[in-house]
């Protein structure tokens, strides 16, 4: 009687595993103008349509005390390829949720990732993708919209 091994024990049993790459994507955020509050980073996997849907994954980076005349990094880890899009708010006061005044327009620094027109105030997370693992880092830059265009 032939041998078969232990492969095709593990196959019948289910402990056959396919290796799984995951990917780093690194983001650093510059035009930083306040050493206060956090930033705060979300990160959704395409397809979504809305800013509003849940991301994937959220990061922090707290700002207070930081060295701010170049940028702060945070690293998400564990990525599957795909297209990924970045939101990212500075909230100064900490409460968590985008300021605005009573037109409606942001009172805290924002940014989104990607290549997107700059007519586009704001992009859609389709506009805003990028790609990983093309993309293993990038550097987002915040916009002010109390200050004006950058």
């Amino acid at each position: 009687m032939k041998q078969w091994g232990v492969l095709p024990a593990l196959l019948l049993a289910g402990g056959f595993c396919v290796a799984q790459t995951s990917h780093t994507l690194t983001v650093a955020v510059d035009n930083i103008t306040a050493a206060e509050g956090h930033l705060l980073i979300a990160l959704y996997r395409l397809p979504v349509q809305q800013w509003q849907d849940e991301p994937l994954q959220l990061g922090e980076i707290a700002v207070a005390g930081q060295d701010i005349s170049g940028p702060l990094s945070y690293r998400f880890q564990g990525l599957e390829p795909g297209r990924y899009a970045l939101r990212l708010l500075h909230d100064e006061n900490g409460n968590q949720q985008m300021d605005r005044n009573a037109d409606g327009i942001p009172l805290e620094s924002f940014a989104f990732s990607g290549e997107w027109p700059p007519e586009v105030i704001m992009p859609s997370p389709a506009q805003a993708a990028v790609e990983v693992p093309a993309v293993t880092s990038m550097t987002v830059t915040l916009i002010h919209p109390q200050a004006g265009p950058q």
